[in-house]
């Protein structure tokens, strides 16, 4: 979808990010994950059958969705379509129609969100394109942003702002990140504050997105 720049995540990638859990990262009660640009749902989708995979009751799977894990995103269709997906995997899985998870998908533009909820792990495929200014509740960014911000990148910044301390990021993200002029502050500020636990190339893939074309690359990023 061009005009809200979103490019739906395909599940050959969206596993790719998901295999960079732990299963004991999975199993912690106490871990919250959060996609800030949940599109129609895949990576949560992906998340939650690896967290079926490991074999947990209904009650923990429940669990696991109405407490654990959470989807921003700015389009009514994408909500709806991210709630359907969770629980028709959760009923797939369990085989249980007595129980009604709720979910946690929140019709919400990310970037405005102000709140001081943080969270374990953040995975995401932000929008990218590149927008005039950077919205006024990030003006504290204004001496990282260079030229023309894109969404990608201000979404990666307030990730790591709403992390938990010793959580995780990880993004899809374009292979500019590492060489581009305009992200020049920013890898300085991934390189001052975040570990770079995991880099991950799609050399030989090209088109992996419908109707874009854009080399991109994984991070995981943990914080110090």
């Amino acid at each position: 979808n061009k005009y809200f720049c979103e490019f739906y995540t395909p599940r050959i990638i969206a596993q790719k990010l998901i295999d960079q859990f732990e299963n004991k990262e999975l199993s912690n009660p106490e871990k919250t994950f959060l996609d800030p640009s949940c599109g129609v749902g895949t990576l949560l989708t992906m998340l939650l059958i690896k967290y079926c995979r490991m074999n947990h009751s209904e009650n923990y799977l429940s669990n696991f969705i109405e407490s654990q894990i959470t989807g921003f995103d700015i389009l009514p269709f994408s909500i709806l379509s991210t709630k359907i997906q969770l629980l028709s995997t959760f009923y797939f899985e369990t085989k249980c129609l007595e129980k009604n998870p709720i979910c946690n998908v929140l019709l919400k533009d990310t970037l405005e969100d102000n709140s001081i909820e943080k969270y374990s792990f953040i995975i995401a495929n932000p929008p990218y394109k590149k927008i005039r200014q950077i919205p006024t509740n990030m003006g504290s960014y204004d001496s990282i942003i260079y030229g023309h911000p894109n969404l990608y990148s201000l979404f990666l910044l307030w990730s790591i702002d709403k992390l938990k301390k010793e959580g995780s990021l990880i993004f899809l993200v374009p292979e500019m990140l590492k060489t581009g002029k305009y992200n020049c502050s920013i890898r300085k500020k991934v390189d001052e504050s975040m570990y770079i636990d995991a880099v991950g190339l799609f050399p030989e893939e090209r088109n992996l997105f419908f109707d874009a074309e854009q080399k991109v690359m994984i991070i995981k990023l943990s914080n110090h």
